[in-house]
């Protein structure tokens, strides 16, 4: 009876290492998928897969090493996955192109730290309205059409909304970054 116990205690606190990792790292790995992955629903479907993958395969994972790398490379493994079964689809690349971008993503994490401040910095910008749209659909995690209901506006424009929302936050964000690189 004390090893069931115990086993049971064992695995709920591996349970909550596991949420406290995920949670320290998951916006670096969020970031890390959509920078490869053009369409913001594909991302979040190779994100939710990825965090499955963790999940199963936690019980590899070593405490006390790197939980981003590890994830990482999971996402990486996922990523590439995607690509190969939707080759077809517009906008992917070749699989030379997207090893490149892979490689330079998921081993550059202070760099994409350093994007996501520029980024919250850029987001602070943002109207009320694109940052309600932005919180409602990356925060909240709602269907665009759910937020088209909301804002009484056609699916469509709230799809070219959050496009635009996306390419002004692109857009600020490499300009940050080219101001920093070329003070």
């Amino acid at each position: 009876m004390k090893n069931q116990s115990g086993n049971a205690a064992d695995a709920d606190r591996r349970n909550r290492e596991f949420l406290v990792l995920l949670g320290q790292h998951e916006l670096q790995l969020a970031a890390c998928v959509h920078a490869l992955i053009p369409s913001w629903q594909d991302a979040e479907d190779i994100l939710q897969e990825t965090k499955l993958q963790l999940w199963q395969e936690f019980a590899t994972f070593r405490l006390g090493s790197d939980f981003l790398a590890w994830a990482r490379t999971v996402a990486r493994y996922v990523v590439r996955t995607h690509v190969k079964r939707n080759r077809r689809k517009p906008l992917f690349l070749s699989d030379e192109l997207s090893d490149i971008l892979m490689d330079r993503i998921f081993q550059m994490p202070e760099q994409a730290d350093r994007h996501l401040e520029i980024l919250a910095d850029c987001v602070k910008k943002l109207s009320e309205e694109a940052f309600y749209m932005l919180q409602r659909c990356y925060v909240d995690k709602q269907k665009i059409k759910d937020i088209a209901d909301e804002l009484q506006r056609s699916q469509s424009g709230t799809y070219s909304a959050m496009s635009r929302i996306r390419r002004d936050l692109f857009d600020c964000v490499r300009e940050g970054m080219r101001k920093e690189n070329n003070p």
